[in-house]
């Protein structure tokens, strides 16, 4: 019980929104736990339901330190306010520019301004100020929910998932008949659980967060619920063995899946680089591929970042949303960088990092304005690595700083463009 209770406080300091998700699934784990075994009684049930109660102030408790440590500096307070309006805009499904277009204008902003936000470039604290920002928030949650509330909508969202492809869902489904054939009374008993499990889903639905990692979240809960409700102790001999059987039958199945593809031997950089993007780019998805991709043999962008490493001439900056989910991939987890490194090579332009304190440091070290680091990129010395937003950039950049701004395209590597704006 109290290495539980030290996982779950653990647990709460990682993605720690994730945790209230868990103690949903653990409070209902708890309630069948207490009224199902002999030793129940009132006092039982007071000293375990205190548990679970000094147990969740343990964790309001860590998030609420958590919370001091930030607001403790300036800075990083600063930071925290400017990401936590961030994702409350780049966290919410989008939908076409038609749907906020009155909001845009009405503040004299067009479709360029929508694209700029959208592709996470909301980084011009002098146009794009907190007050508009809050403001386009609050619409686009009220734009979703006009959408997602719609039962046809929240269909189409649901087979959007593609949830007959996830193999959690199908473990899940074989446990589900395993459970119905041995033990009917306890699969009725996992009622709630489903519908827990169900209600979940449509909420983040509706708020419009539904990636792979709070899926699986879900999901995982759901299948701790089920194995919970089995007591293998009572089944008799026939069933352990066939349960044993059945589960090394299962793993055996699963053993193609992590067997690495070596496709990565014979292709080509421009090949292989294109196999990465399109099997890993989209990380908050679901992916079968991504159990067999090999990115560990082999560095899939090496030509780009040798490029920029041996470039002693010019600064870069990363378009996140062309960059953020495939650069990393070069780089060994255990093998820290040099210190420094993203000030003498590069660094990405937004993101969950924009407003961070080492972020604006890094950018003062290369004469980048960290309120407006965009009107930055017309600077002979500064190079921007994009290749899905340069025309937005581009038409940004004429529109507020230089109207006579050109592009210039300087080459191509691993599939990213090189960029030089000038005047």
């Amino acid at each position: 019980m109290i290495i539980g209770a030290l996982l779950t406080i653990l647990g709460s300091m990682i993605r720690f929104q994730c945790i209230f998700i868990v103690l949903v699934f653990l409070f209902i784990v708890f309630i069948k736990y207490a009224f199902t075994i002999k030793e129940f009684n009132t006092h039982f049930f007071i000293k375990n339901l205190l548990y679970c109660v000094i147990l969740f102030i343990s964790v309001l408790c860590v998030m609420g330190v958590d919370k001091i440590i930030w607001n403790n500096s300036p800075s990083y307070k600063q930071y925290r306010e400017l990401n936590e309006l961030r994702a409350s805009i780049t966290d919410i499904k989008t939908y076409d520019y038609s749907s906020y277009a009155s909001f845009f204008e009405s503040k004299g902003l067009d479709e360029i301004d929508f694209h700029m936000i959208e592709s996470w470039n909301l980084l011009d604290q002098n146009i794009y100020t907190p007050e508009i920002l809050t403001n386009y928030s609050t619409v686009k949650k009220e734009v979703h929910k006009k959408y997602i509330l719609s039962v046809k909508h929240l269909i189409n969202a649901f087979r959007d998932r593609k949830y007959q492809s996830y193999t959690v869902v199908w473990g899940l489904i074989l446990m589900m008949f395993i459970l119905l054939f041995i033990d009917p009374h306890k699969f009725i008993c996992m009622i709630p659980d489903f519908i827990i499990a169900g209600f979940l889903l449509v909420y983040f639905f509706i708020r419009g967060r539904v990636v792979y990692r709070v899926e699986y979240c879900i999901f995982l809960c759901l299948a701790v619920g089920l194995i919970t409700s089995l007591n293998v102790t009572t089944l008799n001999n026939t069933y352990k063995l066939s349960l044993n059987i059945l589960g090394a039958f299962i793993l055996l199945l699963k053993v193609p899946l992590y067997i690495p593809d070596t496709n990565y031997k014979t292709m080509s950089d421009e090949i292989y680089s294109q196999y990465i993007s399109d099997t890993m780019f989209r990380s908050y998805d679901f992916n079968i591929k991504k159990y067999r991709c090999d990115i560990s043999h082999r560095r899939p962008h090496a030509d780009l970042i040798d490029h920029i490493e041996s470039d002693n001439e010019h600064y870069y900056l990363m378009d996140f949303s062309s960059t953020i989910q495939l650069i990393y991939y070069n780089y060994k987890p255990w093998k820290r960088l040099p210190v420094g490194y993203y000030n003498n090579y590069y660094f990405y332009l937004g993101g969950v990092t924009y407003g961070y304190p080492s972020n604006n440091t890094c950018w003062a070290e290369n004469n980048i304005n960290f309120k407006s680091p965009l009107k930055s990129l017309v600077n002979d010395k500064i190079i921007l690595v994009d290749s899905r937003q340069y025309t937005t950039k581009f038409e940004y950049l004429k529109k507020y700083y230089y109207k006579d701004i050109s592009a210039e395209l300087i080459t191509t590597i691993n599939g990213f463009k090189l960029w030089n704006f000038y005047e």
